[in-house]
Order: structure tokens, then C-alpha cells, then sequence
């Protein structure tokens, strides 16, 4: 099965998803592409072998992938070396949870198992 989600740009760097059909997968997060394949797994809306789709409102596929794949992963973005892609890390505690922010673990495109062109990011 695709999934398709719709993402809207928030300020301060966050994003509002929606599935297609306009059910919201998450009000605010960091991790649109990512934490959302971990949110419909979580939510028995997905099955790690289903594809997902990111589309921004009105546009085109930005991002594709397996669900249980893209559910392994997160983004990490500074100012000094740009957005990584990083191995996912369950928040340790309830206040880690609420901040939406994700332990990094940087990791080489050898260790993902896939490259940016598996995922098929789509220039913006």
C-alpha cells in the first residue's frame, strides 16, 4: 500500500502532517518524514512494508521510502554542518518526549543501507 502524507510548513523550523485524506498525523514535529513513519506505525496505520509518500500542499513527491525502513531514521540540523540523517533513538524519558527533539547518532549512507536517491528526494 502507499501512504501519502501532506506536510505544512510551520515557523521555527517544524511541520504539520497530514495523510491525504486529511486525518493529521502529527500537529507539530521536527521530523515530518521520518517521525511519521514511526507515528502510523505506532498507530497501526501502516505496515513496515508499505511505501511513503511526502508531498508538500499542492506540489509533487518530495520524499519516498518503506515505512519500517524511514521508521529507523531521523534528521539533525545545524547551523555549522546542515541537515544529517541520523539512526532514530527512543527518547529516554517523558520530558525528552514532549520536546520533539531526537538523540542524534550520525551514520554514513553504508550504515542506512540505502542512499538519498533509494529515498528519492526531490530538489526543492
Amino acid at each position: 500500500m502507499i501512504i501519502t502524507i501532506i506536510i505544512t510548513e510551520l515557523p521555527n523550523g517544524l511541520y504539520r502532517v497530514e495523510l491525504e485524506g486529511g486525518t493529521v498525523v502529527s500537529e507539530r514535529t521536527e521530523s515530518a518524514f521520518y517521525g511519521s513513519a514511526r507515528k502510523l506505525l505506532r498507530l497501526g496505520l501502516a505496515h513496515p512494508s508499505d511505501k511513503l509518500e511526502l508531498k508538500r500542499r499542492g506540489g509533487t513527491v518530495d520524499m519516498r521510502g518503506i515505512v519500517g525502513e524511514a521508521a529507523k531514521w531521523s534528521v539533525r540540523e545545524d547551523a555549522k554542518r546542515g541537515p544529517e540523517i541520523i539512526r532514530y533513538r527512543e527518547p529516554s524519558t517523558s520530558r525528552d518526549r514532549l520536546s520533539f527533539v531526537e538523540a542524534p547518532s550520525i551514520v554514513s549512507h553504508d550504515e542506512l543501507g540505502f542512499t538519498p536517491t533509494d529515498i528519492e528526494l526531490a530538489s526543492l
